[in-house]
């Protein structure tokens, strides 16, 4: 692939349109500062011809130039002898469209534009003979990516091999073959366990069937002895009918019988049952209308006894209590006068005496001394001392008559005290008679012995308590007599009675024949019921044999009806999975060689790319390094004269295995392109692959791209140092007042 015409607008930083006519031939170089645009120039290439591609991890706001909307690119090449215009339009708000126009005698051939994104991809791929991947692994050659290859899995490079070098139809070929194979192997996958499934099913088919057969076999010997077994069962069923009637048929006439006689008794006991309520009915009635009256009048009985006995009582003490005052009296000698004054008036006249016994003292003692002066006053003194003697005789006195007096007035106010007490209590006798109407307990006790002789008269028993005894003796009788509800089992028996003759009238009407004069005979019933149950046992055993084969029988039907399909199906199954076996074998036979033949055309390249870079490496190095071994990993180590031995890479400096990769790069690169079924001329793009490198190294470096014309006919080549010594043509570019890229300068 040739460049000859580019045009970017809007793209990163070359945010004015640049439009680019390239030499044909020749090492191209791309000077300027850092950023000044140069790779983004390289990377527009890249873009026009794979676009946005899957998982570009690039957002389009930062592929467009800032401020802008869209970027607009276009690229002019040729492949062979075909030519093409490729021009994308991205933009920041999600479109992205792009068109591939066909060249013919330089007019474009718009009648076979290409606009379908995927078709253009596919396209290109075709054109190109490589894909993203391909081109930024071999033909696109970045400082950063110089050990891309490396970094590649071994089946990922082998793609990549295959594809440049027009070989992919092996790896078509083989994932084709691949995905039959996964297909049968899938379908053998499927269908050996169901072939498992079916030969198992037809083997239970066959087995099944000779089954079926054997109890076909069982199931007709089984019936040749069930008509005796038969034929015996109901003679004996015959005979056992006839004592189980006879045996029904006594059984219900005994019952009727016992029934009967139950309903006899059961008729007593409510005939009795009525009787006791009667009298119950009678007695509680006398208690009920009775019992208030006697209750009240019991109750007010005590309370008038209590009340009249101790009014009794207290006029008793009243009686003696005046008799023993009357006693105190007389024998202390009071007047009636004074036995009726009390302690505290003796005591107050008896203190008025002693103070007057001391007043006159002291007014005849006061006379006596005034005697001196007027001796007229002696008979005043004597009268005074007189008059002191009385009052003091009368003082002696009421203190004898206070000592006697206070036994009277105790007893005076004992006597007050019992008039009270009796004064109380027939006020007590007052209300209760106004409340009662009785006017004393002789009257209640009248009233008592009236009631108490109408119950007699009634009842014939003495006593109220006696009567209440009775009613609850009877009501102890009656209460279970009650509960067992001999009315309702009188309704409920005879209802027996009549269903049981009922039923024997209809057990009459179906009785069995039976020899006249036979009686029922327990034994023999039960002899009848042994003959029964043992041939009853041998011929149900036979029926159930025969049905139990029979249900065999049938569900070896359906089993075999479920089988039969994979009985049917086994043979033509059994050859399909034959068929898909040799048909796997056959593939992964095919695989195999189709993956040894891809192996050997590719294994050709190592040698070839070795071969290139030996011829090379003597140049890059100033001779320095003269062997260069590399394994099918792309794992390298060198032969250095100085050391007079092969080296690993990692013992070298950085700048001496930039150069060691940019050889293997171009070498692999070449002998990959140069092995294409198709081969063609080629573009070669080297984004700062030389900065590391001394003036030396990159004339070595030069010498030999010099010398890769033949494959790479159109070499463009990035470096922000001055190159263009070493270059056939080279331009200039560099950033505007703007920021955006332009061209300072170009030599064609």
């Amino acid at each position: 692939m040739i460049i000859h015409k580019l045009h970017v607008e809007g793209y990163k930083m070359i945010g004015e349109p640049i439009q680019l006519e390239f030499p044909e031939k020749g090492r191209i170089g791309i000077l300027g500062q850092n950023e000044s645009g140069k790779s983004t120039l390289l990377e527009s290439i890249a873009f026009i011809l794979f676009g946005l591609g899957k998982g570009a991890g690039v957002a389009r706001e930062d592929l467009v130039t800032w401020g802008k909307d869209k970027a607009r690119l276009g690229m002019e090449f040729s492949s062979g002898d075909q030519r093409y215009l490729l021009v994308r339009e991205i933009s920041v708000s999600g479109g992205h469209r792009a068109k591939l126009i066909p060249i013919i005698d330089d007019r474009k051939d718009t009648q076979n534009t290409i606009t379908n994104l995927t078709e253009i991809q596919k396209k290109i791929e075709e054109i190109t003979g490589v894909d993203k991947d391909s081109f930024t692994k071999l033909v696109y050659i970045r400082q950063k990516d110089l050990d891309a290859l490396k970094e590649l899995y071994k089946s990922k490079r082998e793609q990549l091999v295959n594809k440049v070098i027009g070989i992919e139809v092996f790896d078509q070929a083989s994932s084709k073959v691949k995905e039959e194979t996964s297909e049968i192997v899938g379908q053998l996958n499927e269908n050996r366990p169901k072939l498992e499934n079916v030969r198992i099913n037809k083997e239970q088919y066959e087995s099944k069937l000779t089954r079926r057969q054997s109890f076909e076999n069982e199931v007709k010997d089984l019936k040749a002895s069930f008509a005796g077994k038969k034929e015996a069962f109901e003679k004996a069923k015959k005979e056992l009918d006839m004592y189980d009637w006879l045996s029904k048929f006594k059984s219900k006439n005994d019952l009727v019988n016992s029934k009967e006689s139950e309903l006899s008794g059961l008729e007593s006991e409510d005939r009795r049952l009525k009787e006791l309520e009667d009298q119950l009915s009678k007695y509680s009635s006398i208690v009920q209308m009775n019992e208030a009256i006697i209750t009240n009048l019991q109750g007010l009985l005590p309370k008038y006894q209590g009340i009249e006995t101790q009014i009794s009582n207290i006029q008793r003490q009243i009686v003696d209590t005046q008799a023993k005052r009357d006693v105190l009296i007389k024998s202390s000698g009071l007047s009636d006068k004074e036995a009726e004054i009390t302690t505290k008036g003796l005591t107050k006249k008896k203190g008025s005496q002693l103070r007057k016994t001391g007043l006159a003292a002291l007014f005849g003692f006061i006379s006596l001394f005034t005697v001196l002066i007027n001796p007229l006053l002696v008979s005043v003194a004597i009268a005074l001392f007189i008059l002191a003697s009385y009052f003091f005789i009368q003082y002696l006195r009421m203190d004898r008559l206070l000592s006697k007096a206070t036994f009277v007035e105790s007893t005076n106010l004992q006597l007050d005290g019992l008039k009270q007490k009796l004064k109380e209590s027939s006020e007590q006798m007052d209300a209760l008679r106004g409340q009662s109407g009785f006017n004393s307990s002789h009257q209640i006790m009248d009233e008592l012995n009236s009631i108490f002789a109408i119950i007699k008269d009634q009842t014939g028993l003495e006593t109220f308590d006696g009567l209440k005894a009775v009613r609850n003796r009877l009501e102890g009788e009656v209460e279970p007599i009650r509960n067992s509800k001999p009315e309702q089992r009188v309704k409920n028996l005879q209802n027996d009675i009549r269903q049981l003759k009922d039923e024997l009238q209809e057990l009459i009407k179906t009785k069995p024949e039976i020899p006249d004069g036979l009686s029922y005979d327990g034994t023999k019933h039960k002899n009848a019921e042994g003959v029964f149950e043992n041939t009853r046992n041998e011929y149900n055993k036979v029926e159930s044999d025969i049905n139990a084969k029979k249900e065999l029988i049938k569900e070896l039907d359906t089993h075999l009806d479920a089988l039969k399909p994979d009985f049917d199906l086994f043979p033509s199954l059994e050859k399909k999975v034959n068929e898909l076996d040799s048909k796997a074998n056959l593939l992964h036979m095919v695989d195999s060689e189709l993956s040894e033949t891809s192996k050997e055309l590719r294994t050709k390249i190592i040698p070839q790319a070795r071969y290139i870079i030996n011829q090379m490496l003597p140049t890059l190095t100033d001779g320095r390094y003269s062997d260069f071994e590399i394994t099918e990993d792309l794992k390298f180590k060198v032969y250095s004269v100085e050391a007079g031995d092969y080296k690993e890479r990692e013992i070298f400096s950085g700048g001496t295995q930039d150069q060691f990769l940019i050889a293997l790069r171009l070498a692999f690169t070449q002998s990959i392109l140069d092995s294409r079924v198709m081969a063609d001329k080629y573009s070669l793009l080297m984004d700062e692959c030389i900065s590391s490198s001394d003036e030396v190294r990159k004339q070595g470096i030069f010498e030999v791209l010099e010398a890769m014309k033949g494959t790479f006919t159109q070499i463009f080549i990035i470096a922000h140092e001055d190159i263009s010594n070493f270059v056939d043509h080279h331009i200039v570019l560099a950033r505007n007042p703007k920021g955006y890229t332009e061209i300072r300068s170009k030599s064609w």
